[in-house]
């Protein structure tokens, strides 16, 4: 669900697997792959005229896929009855989610065994402020004030006659 999943749109899933070390959840690994047909008005979930996300096709909000390394079969039954490739869409999701337990979380493991996990969870940490400072810095560059900016799109598809404004204004201080 794009609204809730952090991609862009509908097409776009969001695999998430707890990776843990010792017993202990340390990390998630985290696949985000564009899917071919979601269901929706039109094969391969590709409707121009679709007006909201019902009209491009299946909308999932978190749900588990597998526990416990097995498909959790009333979520696999719901996407079955949601596309018109079914078994493509279903191996999708697998070959999302497999990698991230047999290499992800392997490698992981295989780097807390080597520098312990307490110095990667900081690592991982750093990483995370280091962006932060980066970013920062790169805005600092910019001098405070408004900016604005228009532009449009020829219609919605929908009304052809009518075009769309897209208008943004951000403010830097």
């Amino acid at each position: 669900h794009p609204y809730e999943s952090g991609c862009a749109h509908s097409l776009d899933s969001a695999v998430m697997v707890p990776i843990f070390y010792k017993g202990d959840l340390v990390a998630f690994g985290i696949g985000i792959t564009h899917k071919g047909d979601i269901g929706g008005l039109s094969p391969g979930s590709r409707a121009a005229n679709a007006r909201d996300l019902y009209g491009e096709g299946m909308q999932v909000p978190p749900v588990k896929y597998k526990s416990r390394h097995k498909v959790v079969k009333e979520t696999e039954n719901l996407i079955w009855a949601n596309t018109r490739t079914p078994e493509l869409l279903l191996g999708d999701y697998n070959s999302q989610a497999g990698p991230m337990w047999s290499v992800g979380a392997r490698r992981l493991t295989e780097l807390m065994d080597k520098h312990g996990k307490d110095t990667v969870l900081e690592v991982f940490e750093e990483l995370g402020e280091k962006t932060e400072q980066h970013l920062r810095a790169e805005i600092s560059k910019w001098k405070d004030g408004v900016y604005e900016s228009e532009a449009y799109l020829d219609n919605d598809l929908v009304d052809l006659d009518t075009p769309v404004r897209l208008r943004l204004k951000l403010t830097k201080s």
